[in-house]
């Protein structure tokens, strides 16, 4: 039963550190928002039989923390920058030779609006169901299938162009 919950508590840790890393770049204050996540789901630990899924509770505690952060950012910033290229830069600089087609994907999929790339990352990256993820970003069953199809269509589309060398 412990190494149940330890393998439990691991694959948990994963999840939530991959989505804030995904959401935040930046592999330390991933790894703070993993740790603050564990901390308020055991100041919680009494009310958790109340939630239907601790991961979706878990993965929503850390989008939300990521969010905050994110916004945080942007007014010490004093100004949003969304994308870090633009597609046509991203495009360029890639050495089409060397470059996998997996590196690929996820450079195009950091290329997307931030709603898209959270979806995608949650249903494609960690296999949530789409109940799970309506539980964390608080969106409708249908606005996220519209939001990952047309996520997948762009990246579709953009990786067809690359590999024809923009003859489409």
């Amino acid at each position: 039963m412990k190494g149940e919950i330890n393998n439990y508590s691991v694959e948990l840790k994963n999840k939530i550190c991959r989505l804030a890393y995904r959401l935040l770049q930046n592999e330390e204050e991933a790894k703070d928002v993993t740790q603050e996540v564990f901390e308020k789901t055991w100041k919680k630990r009494h009310q958790l039989g109340r939630f239907r899924s601790i991961v979706a509770l878990s993965l929503k505690m850390a989008k939300d923390i990521c969010t905050d952060r994110i916004r945080h950012r942007i007014v010490q910033q004093k100004f949003a920058t969304e994308f870090k290229h633009t597609t046509s830069t991203i495009l360029d600089n890639i050495p089409y030779e060397t470059k996998d087609l997996a590196e690929l994907a996820k450079q195009l999929i950091n290329n997307l609006p931030p709603k898209q790339q959270l979806i995608i990352h949650l249903r494609d990256i960690e296999g949530l169901e789409f109940e799970e993820i309506e539980n964390i970003t608080e969106m409708k069953t249908t606005a996220i299938r519209m939001n990952l199809s047309r996520a997948r269509k762009t990246i579709r589309k953009q990786m067809i162009k690359i590999m024809n060398h923009g003859t489409q």
